[in-house]
């Protein structure tokens, strides 16, 4: 989250400087669009939905721009919302948690690219193509106690208070688009 909230900056800085004379509002929108893929852990109503599905995908964003380019709004917009989701979408797949289904609605294989060392590693090998409903923790029905763990604070704890090589490049890279969001 730390990358993509310093990516969104970095983004939004460059389009309001390149496209609309350094207006400050087009910056957040590049954090906002960063984080667009986790708005489920934003509004409680959402929660029915499973995280990292229909809004975690490719399809999601592309079909939302659609809607928005039918509606008339700013191209330049439209291109910062398919960057600032699409580097979300790829960070997830190189990190935390259950990775993205990059072909839905065609396919709701996912693709992952590191181990998990998040939520206690139930994905320990190097996943590259995989079905959810092949994997024993989610092919149990959920109940309404899990949610609580799979939507919990404690991912926080899990994943950005343990020392491990994927925290260290993470960190590292933020810093580096905060660098270069301040000098830019």
């Amino acid at each position: 989250m730390l990358l993509d909230i310093a990516f969104g900056l970095w983004l939004g800085k460059l389009f309001s400087i390149s496209f609309f004379e350094g207006a400050s509002w087009v910056m957040w929108c590049g954090v906002v669009f960063a984080l667009l893929p986790d708005i489920d852990f934003v509004f409680p109503f959402l929660k029915g939905w499973s995280h990292r599905g229909l809004i975690h995908t490719p399809f999601f964003y592309l079909v939302l721009s659609g809607m928005l380019w039918s509606i008339g709004m700013n191209w330049h917009i439209i291109v910062m919302l398919l960057i600032g989701a699409s580097f979300h979408l790829v960070h997830d797949m190189f990190v935390l948690g259950r990775g993205v289904m990059l072909l839905f609605p065609f396919s709701n294989y996912r693709l992952k690219l590191f181990p998990d060392n998040g939520r206690d590693g139930y994905l320990k090998q190097k996943v590259l193509w995989w079905n959810e409903s092949n994997t024993p923790l989610y092919s149990i029905p959920l109940q309404p106690q899990d949610y609580k763990t799979l939507h919990s604070e404690s991912w926080i704890k899990m994943w950005y208070m343990r020392p491990n090589l994927f925290l260290f490049i993470e960190v590292s890279l933020a810093i580096k688009f905060f660098f270069l969001f301040w000098f830019l």
